[in-house]
C-alpha cells in the first residue's frame, strides 16, 4: 500500500449543490487554432474524421491531430498559458505523411507500439494507412516498412490496438468500410476487415493480415474486457447502410487462431443499427465497462444482462436512464437525431462519469435533423443522464464527427476539440472551473512494450461508492486520446484508488490529493512508485 498524504494542497474549493447547468460552461474560440482547419470531401468523406490527442512535445500539454478528408491533416501543438486561454499552432505535417498521404485522412489514434516512451500515431485513411513512429518535439518517421504494415489502399475508418502477452508489437485490428473500387451501394458492400498479430518468424514485424470471419462495415472497434475474464475481446459497431440483410453488430472472442465470433448461443442478440462509436464506462457500478454506441436516432447504452448463463447477453438501458438523445434538445427540429464520437467524462467534476455526444447530419439527408446540436449528458447519483448542453454552449450549428477531450490548459478542467464535415474544427474551453467539483489527474506507467498500461482498470473509492475507468485504444469515432486520466472527486480532498494493470496484477495506492497531477509507474519487477508532478494551474 502506498500512501501520499503528506503532500498539501490549497486554494481549490469545492462548489457541490450548484445545479447542473449551472456548474459546466463552454465557450467557443474560433482563432485558438490560428488557422482554420477543415474536414472536407465528397461522399467518401460522409464518415470519419477523427481527432487524436496526445503530447507529443513533451511539455506535459496535450496536442493535436486532425483529419481532414480531402484537404490535409493537421498537427497542432498547444500553446496554452496555464490556466489562459487555449490557443494552439500549426506545426509541420510529419515525415512519412507528406505529399498526397497528408491527404485523404480519415482519422487517427495515438499509442506507443515500440515500448520506447513515446508516443506514436496510427494514421487511417482512403488509402494506405500510415504507423508513424513518434521521435522528439512533434516529430514523426513513417514505420510502414520497419514493422510490415500491409502496403494496400483500404478505406479505412476503425482501429484498435491491444497488447498480446508475451509480444513485442500489440494486436492491431484494422476495421474497412465499404469496397473502395466500387460504388456505395445499399447491401452487401462491405469490405474486409482484419486482425495484425506479430510474426512468428520475426515478433519485430507483423505477420499477413487475418481476415475477419465477417466484416460489416465498421465505424468503430474496441478490444474491451467486458466479462472481468482478464482477457479482451474485439467489439466492432457497424453501419447497418451497407451490409448484408444477415448482418449486425458484433462481439468477437481473440483466441489464437484469429477471431470467433459469438452468437446466439452465447447469448448475443442480433442488433442491427447505423452504429458509429464506441465508448466504455461503468455506469451501473458492478466494476464491468457498459457500453455506449452512438446510431442515427435512438444512442445505445448497453450493460451485461445478470443471466450468466447467457454470456454475452447484453441489455439496452439507454431509455431507463434517459440516454437516448434521439431528438435536438434545441432549435425546434423534431426530425431523428444522428450520433457520432461518443465519450464518457467527468465534466462537472462530481465523481460520476457523464456523456458527451458529437452529433451532425450525415450531409442533406432530408428525414434527420438539420441543426442536431453536441450532447453534454450529466450523470446524476440514481444513474440517469440530465442533458445539458444547451446551458453549456454545446448548442452550435455544425456538422460534428470526431473529437478530443482534454484537459489543454492544465486547470484540471475538460476541454473540447470538435472535427466538423466541411467546417471549421470547433475549440471549446471549459471557464467554469471555480464552479465545478474536485478532481486530480492520473497517468499510468508500465514497462515495454506496453508502457501506458492499454488495458488496464482504475477503480476510484467515494464515500458512497466505487466508479471505475477503463483505458483502451481504440472506440470513439476515428479517433481517440493519450492523455492522463481525469478523474473527478466531487467535495473530497483526498481518495485512494485501485489499480488492475493489464496483466491482472493489482496495487492500492491511498491519499491522492484533489489538484494534483499523478503519475503511477511501474517496473518491469513488478515495483510501483507514485509521484505527484505537480498541480492544477489557476488564473489567479
Amino acid at each position: 500500500m502506498i500512501s501520499l498524504r503528506s503532500f498539501a494542497v490549497a486554494g481549490l474549493i469545492a462548489t457541490m449543490g450548484l445545479p447542473a447547468s449551472a456548474q459546466i460552461r463552454f465557450e467557443h474560440l474560433p482563432d485558438a487554432l490560428t488557422v482554420d482547419h477543415v474536414y472536407g470531401g465528397n461522399t467518401d468523406f460522409v464518415v470519419g474524421g477523427g481527432a487524436a490527442v496526445f503530447d507529443c512535445s513533451g511539455d506535459g500539454l496535450s496536442d493535436l491531430f486532425l483529419a481532414g478528408g480531402e484537404n490535409q491533416a493537421g498537427l497542432f501543438v498547444n500553446r496554452s498559458n496555464p490556466a489562459g486561454a487555449v490557443s494552439f499552432r500549426p506545426a509541420p505535417l510529419p515525415e512519412g505523411l507528406d505529399g498526397a498521404l497528408s491527404q485523404n485522412v480519415t482519422g487517427a489514434y495515438p499509442l506507443d507500439f515500440d515500448g520506447d516512451g513515446i508516443t506514436d500515431l496510427f494514421v487511417m485513411r482512403f488509402g494506405q494507412n500510415v504507423l508513424l513512429r513518434g521521435l522528439d518535439d512533434c516529430r514523426f518517421t513513417a514505420a510502414n516498412a520497419d514493422v510490415g504494415l500491409p502496403d494496400r489502399a483500404d478505406w479505412t475508418t476503425a482501429f484498435a490496438a491491444s497488447w498480446e502477452e508475451g509480444q513485442r508489437l500489440p494486436t492491431l485490428a484494422i476495421g474497412n468500410y465499404v469496397d473502395r473500387s466500387r460504388p456505395l451501394q445499399r447491401d452487401g458492400n462491405c469490405d474486409e476487415s482484419y486482425l495484425l498479430r506479430p510474426s512468428a518468424d520475426d515478433p519485430s514485424r507483423y505477420g499477413a493480415p487475418i481476415p475477419f470471419p465477417e466484416s460489416h462495415c465498421p465505424l468503430a472497434l474496441m478490444f474491451v474486457d467486458w466479462s472481468g475474464s482478464g482477457t479482451p475481446d474485439l467489439r466492432a459497431t457497424n453501419d447497418r447502410q451497407y451490409y448484408d440483410p444477415d448482418g449486425g453488430e458484433q462481439l468477437f472472442a481473440l483466441t489464437l487462431d484469429g477471431l470467433i465470433p459469438y452468437g446466439a448461443e452465447d447469448g448475443w442478440q442480433d442488433v442491427q443499427i447505423w452504429g458509429m462509436s464506441l465508448a466504455a464506462h461503468d455506469v451501473v457500478g458492478n466494476g464491468l465497462p457498459d457500453l455506449s454506441i452512438s446510431n442515427m436516432m435512438d444512442q445505445r447504452l448497453e450493460t451485461l444482462g445478470d443471466d450468466r448463463a447467457q454470456a454475452a447477453y447484453f441489455v439496452d438501458i439507454a431509455f431507463d436512464t434517459g440516454s437516448t438523445a434521439h431528438r435536438p434538445y434545441a432549435g425546434g427540429d423534431v426530425r431523428p437525431s444522428t450520433g457520432w464520437h461518443t465519450q464518457f467524462a467527468d465534466f462537472d467534476q462530481d465523481g460520476l462519469a457523464d456523456l458527451l455526444i458529437i452529433k451532425g447530419n450525415v450531409d442533406e439527408m432530408a428525414e434527420f435533423a438539420a441543426f442536431d446540436p453536441d450532447n453534454l449528458l450529466l450523470r446524476q447519483a440514481d444513474g440517469t443522464f440530465v442533458e445539458a448542453g444547451e446551458a453549456a454552449g454545446l448548442a452550435l450549428d455544425r456538422r460534428g464527427r470526431g473529437a478530443a477531450v482534454a484537459d489543454f490548459n492544465r486547470d484540471g478542467c475538460l476541454d473540447l476539440a470538435i472535427v466538423n464535415r466541411n467546417q471549421p474544427a470547433t475549440i471549446l474551453q471549459n471557464t467554469a472551473c471555480d464552479a465545478l467539483g474536485g478532481a486530480m489527474m492520473l497517468t499510468l506507467q508500465d514497462s515495454a512494450p506496453n508502457s501506458n498500461a492499454i488495458g488496464s482498470t482504475v477503480r476510484v473509492r467515494l464515500p458512497d461508492r466505487s466508479e471505475s475507468y477503463f483505458t483502451y485504444a481504440g472506440g470513439g469515432h476515428a479517433g481517440g486520446g493519450l492523455v492522463p486520466l481525469h478523474i473527478g472527486m466531487g467535495d473530497q480532498d483526498m481518495i485512494d484508488v485501485s489499480i488492475t494493470w493489464p496483466d491482472g496484477r493489482v496495487n492500492r495506492i491511498t491519499g491522492l490529493m484533489r489538484g494534483t497531477f499523478y503519475t503511477v509507474e511501474r517496473s518491469a519487477s513488478g515495483m510501483v512508485s507514485v509521484a505527484a508532478t505537480g498541480q492544477f494551474a489557476t488564473s489567479e
